[in-house]
């Protein structure tokens, strides 16, 4: 009678041989882990024993390491790195939980105060090695952003009026008489040039009107800087969000016209009659 077998729980069996298999696999992995950073530990230690490697190797100790690396098909950096692990930690880490990728990290660290702080950090959040990597590299971001200087104050540079360059002369060779502008904002004007004037390229002019009639201009060559180019009357009709935005700029060579020859004139501009803002 006390043969009789009980009926199997096939659910709690299943359950039961998961958490044995994924206990064991734990196991073996946390000593796997712990078993490669003792036998890291171990060859930084002995390399660094054997070999009187400092900051700045012989030339025989870096040709011993490159044989060692053929030899064990690793890399320099492999040994390298193995050893600056044993000189860090001169006492073989215990921390449960960091893997070598965990301490191959936190080797690429040279402040002890900050590398002890990401260690913790590792272990007590339980952050995988690429995790670490990550916060270690925003933080330098964010820090350097901390310690960036102020961007220094825009300077008000202030051109002048009426002042342009040439861009082509048309002098005597050609015997046309003109000069074309460059007024900006691509749009160009010929201007007549007296028999006298040697105006070339990239010379800085001066407009002004003719005094026998004001709707002929002239240029005179002006001792001004590339500072002055550019510059023109602006009328700023509403403020939105705060913004200044000219609704419509007013661009004048001289004498201020009025606000309805300002407007006439942009329009014109935009579209596309460069003529019209010297006329």
């Amino acid at each position: 009678m006390n043969n009789i077998q009980k009926p199997i729980n096939y659910s709690k069996l299943i359950k039961d041989l998961k958490d044995i298999i994924a206990q064991g696999a734990a196991n073996i992995e946390r000593v796997y882990k712990a078993q490669v950073i003792k036998t890291n530990w171990e060859v930084g230690r002995y390399l660094t024993e054997t070999l009187p490697l400092d900051q700045s190797p012989s030339a025989n100790n870096k040709k011993m390491i490159g044989r060692l690396a053929k030899e064990f098909g690793r890399t320099d950096n492999y040994f390298y790195e193995l050893i600056k692990f044993y000189r860090i930690y001169p006492e073989l880490p215990s921390n449960a939980g960091l893997s070598w990728s965990h301490y191959a990290v936190l080797l690429k660290i040279d402040d002890p105060q900050a590398r002890q702080k990401y260690q913790i950090l590792a272990v007590e959040k339980n952050i995988s090695a690429k995790l670490l990597y990550g916060q270690i590299a925003n933080d330098k971001v964010q820090d350097k952003d901390t310690r960036a200087q102020p961007a220094e104050p825009l300077q008000d540079i202030r051109g002048r009026l009426y002042h342009y360059q040439v861009a082509a002369p048309k002098d005597a060779e050609s015997n046309t008489g003109t000069a074309t502008l460059d007024l900006g904002f691509k749009i160009f004007r010929d201007i007549p040039l007296s028999k006298k004037s040697k105006l070339h390229a990239g010379h800085m002019v001066r407009v002004t009107r003719s005094d026998e009639s004001k709707e002929i201009f002239c240029a005179k060559i002006a001792n001004a800087h590339k500072a002055y180019l550019y510059t023109y009357v602006a009328i700023v009709e509403r403020v939105v969000d705060g913004d200044s935005v000219p609704r419509k700029a007013a661009y004048e060579m001289r004498d201020g016209p009025s606000e309805s020859t300002c407007r006439s004139r942009l329009q014109s501009a935009l579209s596309g009659n460069g003529q019209n803002l010297l006329s």
